[in-house]
């Protein structure tokens, strides 16, 4: 099912939609994955771009931020299937951050782990 992979069918009213879908935590791990993966392109757009045009910026500054802080938050929720945590870290480096470097560290870190496990099994 592909939400809004497409940034040109995104709107403010789109991403609160996604945004939805993302937090519920009683919907799918698949469909929360996918509206993660959905947020990139805008994001993408959005960082590339900029908000000087606002005839031409499918979603509003304040929510291209909205979108970038519930990517960081639900990714650093340890609790959340490790499958939506890739995918909000895949979804979030469409628009580079600082904190994007400490987390790609942390999964590397943790399949080095997991490697070496199996291969001493």
């Amino acid at each position: 099912m592909g939400l809004a992979g497409d940034f040109t069918v995104i709107d403010d009213e789109l991403m609160v939609v996604l945004l939805s879908v993302l937090n519920d935590s009683s919907e799918s791990e698949d469909l929360r994955a996918t509206a993660a993966i959905s947020l990139g392109p805008i994001l993408d757009h959005a960082d590339m771009d900029g908000f000087d045009d606002p005839d031409h910026t499918p979603i509003s500054e304040n929510n291209f931020r909205k979108i970038q802080e519930t990517l960081r938050r639900l990714h650093v929720d340890h609790a959340l299937p490790k499958k939506m945590r890739r995918r909000i870290l895949e979804a979030s480096f469409r628009a580079p951050q600082a904190w994007h470097q400490d987390a790609v560290r942390a999964a590397y870190a943790q399949m080095m782990r997991m490697r070496m496990s199996s291969e001493t099994e």
